[in-house]
């Protein structure tokens, strides 16, 4: 449930906040709104108040000039540090600004408090404040801790133990972490990742290291090797609205084959709920050093060399909700064997809110040169003319591409036109190794046709040949896809006072078109089988439309293929945005 229900503003904040608009009025509209008087330093509680107020889990954190325009309502709360910080639209929670003023354009709206330490506050007078106003102008001392701060208590004021307790906990944090890097599937049911951390902040940065132990559930966590795991990593980060990062890691992991089709929820939940696993899986067993850049606002640029054992994983029986006791499609065998890897992926991201974007662009590119030393080649669904399965293809060196290029659009103050264009796959040297060939069809890309189903004649999602491999494994070379939606708001927000729950008020109406083929590079003439250099007609592609309901959290979808007349309707559920 996003966002917080809004009541009736109680009487003396009422009060209070026309007290203030009208010392303000009488000192001049130029003056920033600012409560209480300045003082030279904070009062030890206010110091702490803020730290706590900060550290408070945030829908939105920043640390650089960030302005929240008049399109865009963040559910929860904002926080800014070192940074200031202007409200044009809809905060559906608390505003924290450290050492940082808040300026609020005319017509901006906070449902909860504003406590601003350092700063001022300006435009009082022009907007909506639901909850409390505090302002101080003397800074905040403080220290951080990784993604929070602490007080910088002056030296004298504690005992000396404590004293030293502080400079340890400001130097050096570490303690016992579990995490969950993967999904729940039905090669490992749940992995659990567990063990020691350390952070240690250095001048100009951090470090940090962690030494996981990994235990997966299938079979009841039973000691196995095919159970047992490790994830080991070290990196140094810079501080600072850009940060530099360097680190390397040691890991015996399970990976989908591809990972970019639907989110990590939606494939845990439809593999817990429903009994059906939407990805594949292999094993990887070796190391990564890896170097790059980040900013605040989305942009990354990371390049890895990787020296990794890739194996096939069989699959499992987990625990599931429904469906217990049907059998698993078999997890698809892949090419076993040592891969050296290069790879550079790129992110930029200028989307008003990622969670809920109106306006923007997000673009993921990817670019990976492999070397392999193949020990045994996975099924294939390929035969020659003489129906014999065809001798798997060398892979000495090949080159692979990804590019995942999404455009948001507001065509008025209720509606969007969205597009999204997916470009990916071999681009030159040896054919690509299984775990890197790719698919089509299912809820992610063309939800008009199921993931991996079986059909007749030539299959130009997944590419399979006349015959059929276990688990029906991704054997396209290449993919393209194409997405365009129109979203319709649904208008709910007026009535967010009398609906609850409150995140009905960003329902909208949602009308669907997708596109898109996978194809062989291939010189022959057959259907798949496409020349390196050439793209195939627009004709030949696969296609559907929809329309559903999008409240957010999730959203209802129905579709139907339209370059297949047999195929049936398709309902279903994606969590959150269609992407």
């Amino acid at each position: 449930m996003r966002g917080k229900a809004m009541w009736t503003r109680p009487l003396l904040t009422a009060i209070a906040l026309l007290g203030a608009s009208g010392l303000t009025r009488a000192a001049g509209a130029q003056q920033p709104d600012t409560l209480p008087a300045a003082s030279a330093t904070l009062p030890a509680s206010v110091s702490r108040e803020a730290a706590a107020r900060y550290n408070a889990p945030a829908a939105l954190r920043v640390t650089t000039a960030t302005t929240i325009d008049s399109t865009r309502v963040v559910d929860g709360d904002v926080a800014t540090l070192e940074a200031p910080l202007t409200i044009a639209g809809v905060v559906r929670g608390n505003v924290v600004a450290i050492n940082a003023s808040v300026t609020l354009r005319p017509g901006a709206r906070v449902d909860g408090a504003i406590f601003v330490v350092g700063g001022a506050i300006a435009g009082l007078q022009d907007a909506r404040v639901g909850g409390e106003v505090r302002a101080y102008q003397a800074p905040l001392r403080y220290v951080r801790e990784g993604d929070g701060i602490a007080v910088e208590e002056p030296n004298g004021v504690e005992p000396l133990l404590a004293w030293v307790r502080f400079r340890d906990r400001r130097e050096t944090e570490n303690g016992l972490r579990v995490r969950n890097f993967a999904t729940y599937n039905r090669v490992e049911g749940l992995p659990i990742y567990g063990g020691p951390f350390i952070t240690r902040r250095v001048p100009g940065g951090t470090i940090t290291a962690e030494l996981f132990g990994v235990i997966r559930s299938a079979e009841s966590f039973a000691w196995t090797s095919e159970n047992i795991g490790h994830r080991a990593t070290i990196e140094a980060r810079s501080n600072g609205p850009v940060q530099l990062f360097a680190g390397g890691r040691l890991q015996d992991v399970v990976d989908a084959v591809e990972s970019w089709q639907v989110s990590n929820s939606e494939a845990a939940l439809g593999t817990f709920l429903l009994h059906r696993d939407m990805r594949d899986w292999y094993s990887r067993l070796g190391g990564t050093m890896y170097v790059g850049v980040a900013d605040g606002r989305g942009a990354a640029l990371t390049a890895s060399l990787s020296d990794e054992r890739w194996a096939s994983r069989r699959e499992r029986d987990p625990w599931t909700l429904f469906r217990d006791t049907q059998q698993w499609r078999p997890n698809p065998g892949v090419d076993d064997g040592r891969f050296h890897t290069f790879r550079l992926a790129g992110t930029v991201d200028t989307r008003n809110d990622p969670q809920n974007p109106r306006v923007g662009w997000y673009t993921v590119a990817e670019l990976e040169s492999g070397t392999g030393e193949i020990d045994a080649f996975g099924a294939r669904s390929w035969r020659s003319t003489t129906g014999t399965p065809l001798d798997p293809p060398r892979v000495d060196h090949y080159r692979r591409g990804f590019l995942d290029l999404r455009r948001y659009n507001r065509v008025s103050p209720g509606t969007q036109l969205n597009g999204r264009v997916v470009l990916a796959g071999w681009l030159g040297g040896d054919p690509l190794p299984l775990e890197r060939q790719l698919s089509l069809g299912g809820l992610g890309t063309l939800p008009g046709f199921d993931s991996r189903e079986a059909r007749a004649g030539e299959d130009k999602l997944s590419c399979h040949g006349v015959t059929s491999a276990p688990g029906k494994p991704a054997e396209c070379d290449r993919i393209a896809l194409a997405q365009l939606e129109y979203r319709i708001d649904l208008g709910l927000e007026r009535f967010r006072r009398n609906v609850a729950p409150i995140w009905y008020s960003d329902a909208a109406v949602v009308v669907f078109v997708d596109a898109g083929r996978g194809w062989r590079v291939d010189e022959r003439s057959d259907v798949l089988g496409v020349p390196g250099r050439k793209f195939p007609p627009l004709s030949s592609f696969q296609s559907d439309v929809g329309a559903g309901i999008d409240l957010s959290l999730f959203g209802v979808y129905v579709a139907k293929a339209v370059s297949v007349k047999d195929e049936p309707v398709n309902v279903f559920v994606r969590l959150q945005h269609r992407f």
